[in-house]
């Protein structure tokens, strides 16, 4: 690795750089500039990624470059810019789920969760011991609704659920422990 400017700079500057900029840019842009930049990247604490229009390659590459455990926020989408993440997240990263140890918001986005996918999802939510907010947002849940209730309700008590678009589907039986609310589109 060559001579990069920015190794120089207290990392507190460095930190404030990144405020201004989307996790997966930053990822994308100062990764392997230096090593130095490559520790601050594996170190940096608060990754919130927003994956809703990025390729599988870069997808890919960002999982595979960041320390897991690092992740506070993330947003998983199929929509037409992402078509089959979800899976693609399942199947790669699956049994490394409990490496995401500070993930507290997961986002799921434009997705049909198909009956094999069901039981990585539920495993899922189980290993992830920090998620506070889980926010389904246009996932079609209509084969597997009752199952994926049984999960939602092994929840932590401290999550907050949000539902978005489900006219069809009672959520009113869910634990007392679980907060819920169930937004309808407009």
């Amino acid at each position: 690795m060559s001579y990069f400017a920015l190794d120089h700079w207290p990392i507190e500057l460095i930190y404030t750089i990144f405020e201004f900029l989307s996790d997966c840019d930053i990822v994308l842009s100062f990764f392997n500039t230096s090593s130095r930049m490559n520790d601050i990247l594996q170190n940096y604490k608060n990754y919130t990624f927003k994956f809703t229009s990025i390729s599988r390659k870069n997808f890919h590459f960002i999982l595979d470059n960041i320390n897991l455990s690092n992740i506070v926020s993330l947003t998983l989408s199929d929509d037409r810019h992402t078509g089959g993440q979800f899976g693609l997240f399942l199947s790669y990263y699956s049994s490394s789920f409990h490496l995401f140890t500070r993930l507290s918001l997961l986002n799921l986005h434009d997705i049909k969760i198909k009956k094999d996918q069901y039981d990585q999802m539920k495993m899922s939510l189980r290993q992830f011991k920090q998620l506070r907010y889980l926010h389904l947002d246009h996932v079609d849940i209509r084969d597997i609704d009752d199952h994926l209730l049984s999960a939602i309700e092994q929840l932590d008590n401290r999550c907050l659920l949000k539902i978005d678009d489900y006219d069809d589907i009672d959520f009113s039986h869910l634990s007392k422990s679980i907060q819920y609310y169930h937004a309808r589109m407009r």
